[in-house]
């Protein structure tokens, strides 16, 4: 028995077309959420804006799984403007996180940082916004 019969390839399961796009917006309608409920945290803040990134990072690394399956089935081009897109989201919570902190460690400019967090989460949304409308579906846009 050759050993190249043992090996079982292993496949990504895809999902249909229709629920892959129902997650992709359901995700994205969570997304959105949290991006406004860590700007009401910080302007208020509240202890819990590190929490609801954390939880913004985990809706992003799904989201970004749905992205690829899109890719997978043609639902989305596979080029270097939708991998940067990807990549970007992470790299904005990262800097809503630290404008945070520093919000709380430096009293006497903490509403330069919560005007800085203000101002990210419409460019959170337009980043999205984006990939939405990259997204075709039958031909059209979502």
């Amino acid at each position: 028995m050759d050993s190249n019969d043992k090996v079982i390839p292993i496949r990504r399961h895809v999902p249909a077309r229709e629920l892959l796009l129902q997650s992709f917006h359901e995700v994205h309608d969570r997304i959105d959420s949290l991006v406004w409920g860590v700007v009401d945290a910080a302007q208020r803040d509240d202890e819990r804006c590190l929490g609801l990134c954390d939880d913004l990072r985990s809706e992003l690394s799904e989201w970004n799984d749905i992205c690829l399956s899109c890719i997978e089935r043609g639902l989305l081009a596979n080029d270097d403007e939708i991998r940067h897109i990807l990549r970007v989201p992470f790299f904005m919570v990262s800097h809503l996180e630290l404008m945070f902190l520093y919000s709380r460690k430096n009293g006497s400019q903490a509403a330069y940082y919560r005007k800085e967090i203000q101002a990210t989460a419409p460019e959170f949304s337009q980043l999205q916004a984006r990939i939405v409308s990259l997204l075709t579906v039958g031909g059209g846009k979502a």
